[in-house]
Formats: structure tokens, C-alpha cells, sequence
């Protein structure tokens, strides 16, 4: 499933044009997450893209590693389960 046009940028708050479910930063394709559906405890994270798909993807897919806007949106939404998860690694 293709997801096309506008989405707002949660870091700096400007329309970003999504094509496909990606979208170019600083001249570079990049693909778009829509949400984080789960974490295992060997920091996978399991990702929602904005084409429809899921993958479970390694903290190193994330720029910035753990302050990722999106990881910070998991922890605030389960606080005791990321808690728990880092704890075993």
C-alpha cells in the first residue's frame, strides 16, 4: 500500500513530503515510521512503516539510538515494559 503527501515532522513541527512511505532528508531516501509495535529484550525493535509494512529493526536503524522521537514515544506509552527489556540486555 502506497501513502502518499503530507506529513507533519514531530522534531520540527514542518510538512514533509511522504511518498511511497519515504520521504528525502538532507538528500538521503528515508523511510518512514509510523509507530514502534513492540521492543524485544536484544533492543529489536519492532516498526510499523508508513507503507503498510512491519519489520523488526536493530537500535542501530535509529538515528540518535534510544532518544529516537519514536523510541521515546514507546517508552511513554509502556514505561514498564522498556524498562524491564533494558534492564535484561
Amino acid at each position: 500500500m502506497a501513502t502518499n503527501g503530507y506529513k507533519e515532522d514531530e522534531i520540527s513541527g514542518e510538512g514533509i513530503e511522504v511518498e511511497d512511505g519515504k520521504c528525502v532528508v538532507d538528500g538521503v531516501d528515508t523511510w518512514v515510521v509510523r509507530y514502534i509495535i513492540d521492543m524485544r529484550f536484544n533492543q529489536n525493535w519492532n516498526v510499523s512503516w508508513e507503507d503498510g509494512d512491519s519489520t523488526w529493526e536493530p537500535l542501530s536503524s535509529f538515528s540518535g539510538g534510544l532518544d529516537h522521537i519514536m523510541i521515546k514515544d514507546f517508552k511513554l506509552k509502556d514505561p514498564e515494559k522498556y524498562e524491564a527489556l533494558l534492564k535484561r540486555r
